[in-house]
């Protein structure tokens, strides 16, 4: 009976939901019909490129990273950096809704500015675009979208990340700056989106600023873990610009069982039978602040990289920096192992917070009866953008965009309480499967379950910002706590918290009270 009444309640819950979204869509359009008919003025672009204004340019033809609409400044090469955008408060500067770029959440699709930055360099380059000049009189926030050689992707998506700003803020309340760095090789353009996070469009201007720094030269070393048959070595040096760069090529033949672990200092680890290349890049969301801090990092670097186990630089919650060998799954962009869990543990405060079996974490295969985890939450929330569940052998799995404004002190922090969680901003986000089918579900800014009786289940993706679940959908989550009426930061279990797939073939789960069986990965 009991059970029978939560069902009705969450029925209940649903339909008041869909009712308030109703409400909020007409809102939407009537301040998107108001401002369509306001006048706003173009204001005079400053910027340190020495092209001369005018006209909005056109970009190149239509493509996969060519979307066809306007810049609203001239592009901005390497070779002319500092570049400072001024992001106008005149609508007719924006991009139409029908020809936005798609791929980054939340973002209001009303009033989207475009730049663009090209690396004319000779080396890659780790650019940062940023609004922290100035105390934005509107929320921006920034996405960036990477071309080169005929594929476009999403890099970055940030909102209200402003304290990553190297200078303090100097507005009141919420800092809403937002700061976003990314890597681009030679010859690789990359197009910045700006626009509100509301439908209104901005009231003033503000600044964007491009800058960028190099990657360093590293020197590879290459270690085996079984007898060599034969080896060959050498090695070659340059010197540019009074810095001289070695770079060792080890060739090692061994046994088919062995294993080849190449790293690059400070910069790129892989483990394959291939030599890696020395230089290494990152796509961040946030101020990612070590390097290789991801297998996205060697797969931007590195893309013919294989999968298998790389040396990866981890920062846990206290700032230190370790390395650890991961597995990375490299056929499908640069996925970082991170967790795995089989079994109900209580695991509230450790569950990808802390180091627990993390040489499990070396196989994609998971353990019967045994939970593993790194501290990922600064690889979650300043080195990667996505985060996926998967099976054993990865031929299920489901992914997402993680909330963009999750922070170090809010993602995955059960100990912030289910008051304080239920209170947070909940967030629309859509989920994919390994078919391409998607799901709309709801998370927030910090990743946790919220509805009490669940026990504050991580990662989350829920079926409605209530936090309830279902069997048979997309939104899943890992349990933390088993079921029992003992509060941990206020969160109790009642068993249906564990809404994640039991099983390799049960996906998706059919139920939501199983026992859990995933790895959990991050990009």
């Amino acid at each position: 009976d009991l059970e029978r009444q939560h069902e009705e309640v969450m029925k209940s819950q649903d339909v008041l939901a869909r009712q308030q979204e109703e409400v909020l869509e007409q809102q939407a359009l009537q301040i998107a019909s108001l401002d369509n008919s306001s006048k706003s003025v173009d204001r005079l672009v400053e910027t340190a490129v020495p092209v001369p204004l005018g006209l909005p340019i056109p970009t190149p033809p239509p493509g996969l990273c060519e979307p066809g609409v306007d810049l609203t400044e001239p592009v901005c090469q390497e070779s002319q950096l500092p570049c400072t955008f001024t992001i106008s408060d005149s609508q007719s500067r924006a991009a139409s809704q029908a020809t936005i770029f798609p791929g980054c959440l939340l973002f209001a699709n009303a009033s989207q500015e475009l730049f663009k930055y090209c690396n004319d360099g000779e080396t890659s380059r780790v650019v940062t675009a940023s609004t922290c000049d100035d105390d934005p009189s509107f929320d921006a926030m920034l996405s960036a979208f990477l071309s080169h050689n005929g594929s476009c992707r999403l890099v970055g998506c940030v909102n209200d990340n402003g304290p990553n700003c190297p200078n303090p803020w100097n507005g009141t309340g919420r800092d809403t700056r937002a700061t976003l760095t990314f890597t681009v090789a030679p010859s690789a353009c990359v197009y910045i989106v700006q626009q509100p996070a509301v439908l209104r469009f901005g009231n003033n201007t503000e600044t964007l600023t491009l800058t960028s720094a190099g990657i360093g030269p590293t020197t590879p070393t290459t270690s085996t873990t079984s007898t060599t048959t034969l080896a060959t070595i050498s090695s070659t040096s340059t010197t540019v610009a009074g810095t001289t760069t070695t770079t060792t090529t080890t060739t090692t033949t061994t046994p088919a069982t062995s294993r080849t672990t190449t790293t690059a200092a400070s910069t790129t680890t892989t483990t394959a039978t291939t030599t890696t290349a020395a230089a290494s890049t990152t796509t961040t969301t946030g101020t990612c602040r070590q390097h290789p801090a991801s297998c996205l990092d060697i797969f931007q670097s590195a893309p013919a990289s294989k999968d298998g186990v790389y040396t990866l630089k981890i920062r846990d919650l206290d700032g230190n920096v370790q390395d650890v060998d991961l597995f990375c799954d490299m056929r499908n962009g640069g996925w970082t192992l991170v967790g795995q869990i089989q079994g109900r543990f209580l695991i509230f405060e450790d569950w990808l917070r802390t180091y627990r079996n993390e040489t499990e974490l070396k196989t994609p295969s998971i353990t019967s009866n045994m939970w593993a985890s790194i501290p990922a939450v600064d690889l979650a929330v300043n080195c990667a953008s996505e985060i996926r569940f998967s099976n054993g052998d990865v031929t299920s799995y489901v992914r997402w965009q993680m909330d963009v404004e999750r922070q170090l002190s809010t993602w995955w922090n059960h100990r912030a309480g289910f008051q304080t969680i239920r209170a947070a901003t909940g967030h629309q986000v859509q989920v994919y499967d390994q078919n391409g089918a998607s799901e709309t579900c709801w998370q927030n800014t910090y990743g946790i379950m919220k509805e009490q009786s669940h026990g504050g289940s991580y990662p989350a993706a829920t079926y409605n910002d209530i936090g309830f679940t279902r069997g048979g959908d997309l939104c899943m989550a890992v349990g933390v706590q088993p079921a029992s009426s003992t509060r941990y930061d206020d969160f109790w279990q009642s068993g249906n918290g564990y809404d994640a797939p039991t099983s390799d073939t049960d996906w998706p789960n059919a139920n939501y009270g199983g026992i859990p069986m995933v790895s959990v990965w991050l990009k």
